[in-house]
């Protein structure tokens, strides 16, 4: 019985020295690989220059995450990349996880519109980005367009399908404003979509037939532009036909598709992590559609924190609430890359060959987190890191947006 315990013993110190040996390399590696970002504040340029040069020179389009809806900084290092790579890297378009007709406004005052740049902030929608942080961006937006040729100006666009009021309401007015022109069927329709009032008491037969009057309407928009407001409300329609999250990002796939082909420079995506992610468990996303078109011209980039502060939606009382998590969460990747010795870093997985403990880390599967714009401890995703992302971001300290009410 004693040999026996000695024999556990000898066994359990040489396992926990074998575990920590390789916790160390693995932390090592990430130390060894990472770029280390000084601070979020967009004000403030890169350090390294060149070896974010070296990730991006080829890549077409961005797909940046997010691993909450409403934390503070990856808001700010979104905006501090997207500056970087308007300079650098040829980007002239700002595709948001937003509607297309609520962004419009928002394009119309970076490129010299006028109005109250709060207000039309708001038309956006989603309360996760009317934010300070995303109003900053905004507001250099409008000031980098001041000094370009309109063929040069940056574009707000966005690409999600969940709603389409607005677009509805500016397509209506524009194909009224022509009298002579036979519209009334077109109208008709779209009077269905102004409003949600309006839109209530249809049914699944009557967003068919709705939809089969608008594809009509395709053929005789020749603007690029108008003809994507009304296939913005035709993907509305084909959602509230058959709603899965596997075609809602195949629509907003389609959309960024509509972008390479009408734009001239590269794009940049803000979205969630379960989004621009190239993997395809729980769901098809925008990601995978999009690595498996346009291959390494898609650069796949995850954000994640170890702990702070964030803001998501109360769904109990209704309304935006601060969470806190005090520790990064155990046994996940988290609470690997929260090891590491730089506060906020950049580890793209694409030269994570050079480094073995790195690369066996994340090729096998690891839980993470997958906080949305609500939240739940329970929110966490477990796939290969590598399959589903090209790099990530990595905050130590998190703290929530500021919401502007």
């Amino acid at each position: 019985m004693l040999k026996l315990k000695i024999l556990l013993l000898i066994i359990f110190i040489t396992t926990s020295k074998s575990v920590k040996s390789q916790n160390t390399e693995l932390t090592l590696s990430i130390n060894t690989s990472l770029i280390d970002i000084d601070n979020s504040n967009p004000e403030y340029p890169f350090k390294e220059l060149p070896q974010l040069h070296n990730i991006f020179q080829n890549v077409k389009i961005f797909g940046f995450g997010e691993a909450t809806h409403g934390t503070k900084e990856f808001q700010e290092l979104k905006d501090k990349f997207f500056r970087y790579l308007v300079v650098n890297c040829n980007v002239k378009t700002f595709a948001i996880e937003a509607n297309y007709g609520d962004c419009l406004s928002i394009d119309s005052y970076i490129k010299g519109g006028g109005g109250n740049p709060k207000e039309v902030l708001r038309k956006i929608g989603y309360w996760i980005w009317n934010t300070n942080e995303i109003l900053s961006l905004i507001e250099w937006m409008k000031l980098y367009n001041s000094s370009q040729i309109k063929e040069n100006q940056l574009s707000f666009i966005g690409i999600d399908v969940l709603n389409c009021e607005n677009v509805s309401n500016i397509l209506y007015k524009y194909l009224q404003s022509d009298p002579s022109a036979d519209n009334q069927q077109y109208l008709t329709v779209l009077n269905s979509y102004i409003s949600k009032k309006n839109e209530n008491n249809l049914r699944k037969k009557e967003f068919e037939e709705h939809y089969l009057v608008l594809k009509s309407l395709a053929l005789k928009l020749k603007d690029p532009y108008l003809w994507q407001a009304n296939n913005s409300i035709l993907q509305y329609i084909l959602m509230k036909i058959n709603y899965t999250q596997s075609l809602r990002d195949e629509l907003m796939f389609k959309n960024i598709n509509w972008l390479a082909e009408n734009s001239k420079g590269n794009i940049f995506i803000c979205a969630h992590n379960s989004h621009i992610k190239k993997s395809n468990i729980s769901f098809t996303s925008l990601g995978y559609y999009l690595k498996n078109k346009y291959f390494e011209k898609y650069y796949s980039l995850g954000f994640d924190f170890g702990s702070g502060s964030f803001n998501a939606w109360d769904i109990e009382n209704n309304k935006i609430k601060s969470y806190t998590i005090d520790e990064p969460l155990k046994k996940t990747s988290t609470e690997v890359f929260n090891g590491a010795s730089s506060d906020i870093y950049f580890l793209d997985f694409n030269k994570s060959g050079y480094f073995p403990a790195l690369n066996e880390f994340i090729t096998s599967k690891v839980l993470y987190r997958d906080i949305g714009s609500t939240y739940s401890p329970k929110m966490v995703q477990k796939e290969k890191l590598k399959e589903a992302f090209d790099g990530i971001i990595f905050v130590k300290k998190s703290s929530e947006s500021t919401v502007l009410y």
